[in-house]
């Protein structure tokens, strides 16, 4: 009887291989699914995956689903955050603030009127100030009304 040599689909690596440690994770239980049948599809008739390896690795479906989930609760929680910390930004409109700034020659105060907020790329929230100054809204110790 002839045996050929089937090689791995794309993507998938034996595991302990070198390529292995540098492999990219897995992005969702979905991935991890296709992966699994195609490990299954393309293994060895002669050398099958013994049980017992076989029950470790149907053992990972469940903590790959749960790290998936805990992924996905995660972002939802950052993005609350996110909207959070606008809304509240948003409050601070109208009012006055003293914001305690940090520098070489000590902390400076500056305080004034909040006329605008300012998204940041980089997530930074800045408050400008009737003045034209911004200062970070995390520098903030004090608010006033108007």
């Amino acid at each position: 009887m002839d045996v050929t040599t089937v090689s791995s689909p794309a993507g998938v690596v034996p595991a302990g291989t070198e390529t292995d440690r540098n492999a990219q994770p897995i992005a969702d239980f979905q991935d991890f699914l296709k992966l699994f049948v195609s490990q299954l599809k393309y293994q060895d008739p002669l050398s099958p995956t013994g049980g017992e390896e076989f029950l470790a690795e149907t053992a990972q479906f469940s903590t790959v689903e749960q790290l998936v989930n805990l992924n996905r609760r995660a972002e939802a929680a950052i993005q609350g955050g996110e909207v959070l910390r606008r809304a509240t930004a948003a409050a601070y409109l109208g009012r006055t603030v003293t914001a305690s700034i940090s520098g070489q020659e000590g902390d400076t105060q500056i305080t004034g009127r909040v006329t605008g907020i300012e998204f940041a790329d980089d997530g930074a929230v800045l408050l400008g100030l009737d003045d034209g100054q911004e200062v970070p809204l995390g520098d903030v110790v004090h608010v006033a009304s108007g």
